[in-house]
């Protein structure tokens, strides 16, 4: 996870090869474990708004995606300076567990969570 504030990339991957084809966002996301702050690149996919926490190809294929518009999802607002660092931002702490690739145990039943073949 991108720890630091700076402008959002925002892009199309290209279509090559048969790929499919995402516009990359961020959403601003804290860990519950120890309140940090973290810009998370976040697609939206079957009329759905999902944290990318992992990928196995950037921009073209996730291996990890976490679901957010049921979170309360909200547009984020530029800082004073006028910059748009965040697209989103969530007013709900999440587990590390969901981030770092480890076990989810009873979060796969409290989150929507794709992993692998079901991205």
């Amino acid at each position: 996870m991108q720890d630091h504030f700076d402008a959002p990339h925002v892009g199309f991957a290209h279509n090559l090869f048969g790929k499919f084809e995402m516009e990359v966002l961020k959403t601003i996301v804290n860990t519950a474990e120890d309140g940090r702050f973290y810009l998370v690149d976040t697609v939206e996919k079957d009329g759905k708004l999902w944290l990318v926490t992992a990928w196995l190809e950037k921009g073209f294929l996730p291996e990890r995606m976490v679901r957010i518009d049921d979170l309360r999802a909200c547009k984020a607002t530029p800082s004073p300076d006028g910059r748009q660092r965040a697209h989103y931002a969530l007013d709900k702490p999440l587990p590390r567990a969901l981030f770092d690739g480890s076990d989810l145990g009873d979060l796969k039943y409290q989150y929507e969570v794709r992993d692998g073949d079901e991205v």
